[in-house]
């Protein structure tokens, strides 16, 4: 009996810089290996790809489809039974659909695939679900560390100094990552971009900083993000927020598109229980 096989992928947050990213802006993204995607895989004798039902089985038949008109692969297997487990929330901000797209990519490799750029091919398959990707997902999903990132650029590995407290709160919203995009294009708002680079610096300061003010500079700059969303008309229920700072929050923003998923907390410390906060960093050791 062949043993099954796997690869496995994780979400992302971006800390600062959505939107803006894409027209060329820099963006501060973290690793969020507290959640992750795993396919796991077996070659069938029935000659047919099967792949169990679920949020994740007709994007990934397009995924491998496109893929595989990418590379020019041929699967040495007619067949196979695909399995998919997942725990990043979709349409939520957090990378499912690059998580997805690396998953694909580890796939093709595993079963032998030379592919020649692993970046290209997952951000042409993100194509699929949010129209022209910036790439910063996939550069996210791919590297595994935080990173410093400028669309058609190589990512720059972030050495933080620290690593602040920083929580995902779940709004009960989704949102289209395509609509939100072509939302904030519509808009045209470039001293919005400008506002959000300067968050994007104020945020890489911090996150380089040994000062002890850093946590405050850190949620300075998150808060100006935030300011950034609201002016799109994306920004998060000021009910929930306001629930956040009354909890002890020093910094809340949107994180991903915007439009509902996630906000991204900063704390002075641990985050309180009750909250039903998801911990950015493996575990709960985010601290000073």
């Amino acid at each position: 009996m062949t043993q099954a096989l796997s690869v496995r992928s994780h979400g992302k947050c971006i800390l600062a810089g959505e939107h803006s990213v894409v027209r060329g802006g820099e963006a501060l993204v973290l690793p969020l290996c507290s959640r992750s995607l795993e396919l796991i895989w077996e070659p069938s004798i029935g000659g047919k790809l099967h792949v169990e039902n679920g949020p994740f089985a007709t994007p990934f038949r397009d995924s491998l489809s496109r893929a595989l008109e990418l590379s020019g692969f041929a699967l040495p297997h007619a067949g196979y039974n695909i399995q998919i487990k997942s725990d990043i929330p979709v349409k939520a901000g957090l990378g499912s659909s690059a998580a997805l797209a690396v998953a694909v990519v580890r796939f093709l490799a595993s079963e032998g695939a030379k592919l020649a750029d692993p970046f290209e091919v997952a951000l042409e398959i993100e194509n699929l679900f949010h129209g022209k990707s910036s790439g910063i997902d996939v550069a996210c999903v791919l590297s595994s560390a935080p990173i410093l990132y400028v669309k058609g650029s190589p990512p720059q590995d972030l050495p933080m100094a620290w690593r602040p407290p920083l929580y995902l709160f779940d709004t009960g919203k989704r949102s289209s990552t395509k609509e939100c995009v072509a939302k904030v294009e519509s808009a045209r708002r470039p001293d919005l971009d400008e506002r959000m680079s300067r968050a994007v610096k104020m945020a890489k300061s911090a996150l380089l900083s040994e000062r002890a003010d850093r946590v405050e500079e850190l949620g300075a700059a998150m808060d100006l993000a935030a300011t950034c969303f609201e002016e799109w008309d994306l920004g998060g229920d000021a009910v929930q927020v306001d629930h956040l700072r009354r909890a002890g929050a020093i910094g809340v923003k949107p994180t991903g598109s915007g439009g509902g998923g996630f906000l991204l907390t900063l704390w002075p410390g641990r985050a309180p229980e009750g909250l039903g906060l998801i911990p950015v960093w493996e575990g709960s050791s985010a601290g000073l």
